[in-house]
C-alpha cells in the first residue's frame, strides 16, 4: 500500500497503535491539504479482521486536514512467526484517488483480569469479599468470568459464573473457608489473560477467659474476653452463656472487630445469689472457651472510726508516750499526720500509731489532725484532730 509521491500521502498516527481486545483504540488521520467545501470521503480497512477492525469509511470534514476513527482490538491472535500476540494494518484510501493511501500498523494484546480479596488468609466457616477488575471496561454484550477453585475442599467460590456488564469493569465475588489449608483462585474469560490470586484457610486463635474470678450477690466483676490472634475480615461474634443464670448473668456476647483482639467494651459478669457457675465463650471456627465464676458473700467491714478522745500534753526534757486507736475496718492501719504538726521532739509511728519522743520545746497549744488507713478493698480512712502542749 505503501506506493507513489509520499509528499501526497495520507498519515495514520500513532504508528503502531496498541490496543486491548474489546478495547477501541483511536487513529488519527491527517491530509496533505485541507478539504475542500464538501470535505472528504476516506475508505478504511484492515488488512485481518480477525485481529482488530475499523469503520468502512471516514469523512474529513470541510476545509479540514484531520479526522479521527474507532480501531478496536478483536483477537490478539499470534502472528506465524510469534513475534507478536497479533497486529494487523489499517489502510486509508482516498475516494477520489487524489492522495496516495497511507497505513498503520496496530497491535493487539489480550485484556487482563485482576483478582483481589479482603485478605490473604481467611478463617475456617468465615468469608472473604472478591474482586474481579478487567483492564478495560466490558465491550458489547459485556464479559462473563468463569470462577475456579484448585482446592475446592478448602474454600468456596460464589457465584462460579460473574457477568460484567458493557462499559463496566468490575464484578463481586465471596470466598469461603472450609477446612485448614491454602488454595489459588481462578478467573478466566474468553479474549482475556486469566487472573489468579492465592488464599490461605486456618483455624482462628483461642478464647482467651479470665480464671477464678468472684462477684458478690448484686454486684458486677470484669470478665475480660480476648482472642489469642487478630480477628479475621468480618470481625468475631463470640457468644456468652451462664450454666445458671440464677446464680451469675452474662452479657449474650460480645464483638472483636477485623485485627482486633479485644471488644470495644469489655463484657461484665453479675452476681444473682451464691454459688458457682461456668460461663462458656463459643464462636463460629473457633473451640470454645470455659471459666469458673464464684458468687461469694459479701462481708459486712464495719466502718473505720479512730477512738482516742484526746492527747496528754508532755514535759520538756521528759519522756513521752501514747497510743492513737481505732476500730472497724478490715487488715492492718497506717497512721500520719495530714495537718498541724507535733511539737519538736515528738515523733509518730506510722504503723502502731504510737506518739512518742521527749520534748525540746514549749509550745502552748498545737492542733494536730490525724488520719488512719486500713488494707481493705475498698480500703477505709478516718481523722481526728487534737491539741497537744508542751510545758516546763
Amino acid at each position: 500500500v505503501n506506493v507513489g509521491n509520499t509528499g501526497v500521502r495520507i498519515a495514520l498516527t500513532p504508528n503502531p497503535l496498541t490496543v486491548s481486545t474489546g478495547t477501541p483504540g483511536t487513529l488519527t488521520l491527517t491530509l496533505p491539504f485541507p478539504t475542500g467545501p464538501g470535505g472528504l470521503t476516506v475508505n478504511l480497512s484492515s488488512i485481518d479482521t480477525n485481529v482488530a477492525t475499523v469503520p468502512l469509511t471516514v469523512m474529513v470534514p470541510a476545509n479540514s486536514k484531520t479526522v479521527s476513527f474507532t480501531v478496536t482490538g478483536v483477537c490478539a491472535c499470534p502472528t506465524p512467526d510469534g513475534a507478536f500476540p497479533g497486529n494487523t494494518t489499517i489502510v486509508a484510501t482516498d475516494s477520489t484517488g487524489t492522495y496516495q493511501p497511507g497505513s498503520a500498523m496496530v497491535n493487539v494484546i489480550a485484556a487482563t483480569i485482576a483478582v483481589t480479596l479482603d485478605a490473604g488468609s481467611v478463617g475456617v466457616t468465615r468469608t472473604l469479599n472478591g474482586v474481579i477488575t478487567l483492564s478495560a471496561p466490558a465491550g458489547a454484550g459485556g464479559a462473563t468470568i468463569a470462577l475456579s477453585t484448585t482446592s475446592p475442599g478448602i474454600v468456596d467460590v460464589q457465584p462460579l459464573s460473574v457477568t460484567i456488564i458493557q462499559g463496566n469493569s468490575t464484578g463481586l465475588f465471596t470466598v469461603k473457608g472450609l477446612a485448614p489449608g491454602s488454595a489459588i483462585i481462578m478467573a478466566s474469560s474468553s479474549g482475556f489473560t486469566s487472573g489468579t490470586v492465592n488464599v490461605n484457610v486456618g483455624l482462628l486463635g483461642a478464647i482467651l477467659l479470665p480464671g477464678n474470678v468472684k462477684v458478690g450477690p448484686n454486684q458486677s466483676a470484669p470478665f475480660p474476653v480476648n482472642l489469642a490472634t487478630p480477628a479475621p475480615v468480618g470481625g468475631v461474634m463470640i457468644t456468652l452463656t451462664s450454666s445458671d443464670t440464677s446464680i451469675a448473668q452474662v452479657p449474650p456476647g460480645v464483638f472483636i472487630d477485623f485485627k482486633a483482639t479485644t471488644p470495644a467494651v469489655q463484657p461484665q459478669v453479675t452476681g444473682i445469689t451464691p454459688g458457682s457457675v461456668t460461663i462458656t465463650a463459643s464462636a463460629v471456627g473457633l473451640p470454645d472457651s470455659i471459666a469458673n465464676v464464684a458468687v461469694v458473700p459479701v462481708l459486712t467491714v464495719p466502718v473505720l472510726t479512730i477512738t482516742t478522745i484526746s492527747l496528754a500534753d508532755g514535759t520538756i526534757g521528759a519522756s513521752y508516750s501514747q497510743t492513737l486507736t481505732a476500730t472497724g475496718g478490715s487488715g492492718t492501719y497506717s497512721w500520719k499526720v495530714t495537718q498541724g504538726r507535733l511539737p519538736p521532739g515528738l515523733t509518730l509511728n506510722s504503723s502502731t500509731g504510737e506518739i512518742s519522743g521527749i520534748p525540746t520545746m514549749q509550745v502552748a497549744s498545737s492542733s494536730v489532725t490525724f488520719q488512719v488507713t486500713d488494707t481493705g478493698n475498698p480500703a477505709q480512712t478516718a481523722t481526728a484532730s487534737f491539741t497537744i502542749s508542751t510545758t516546763f
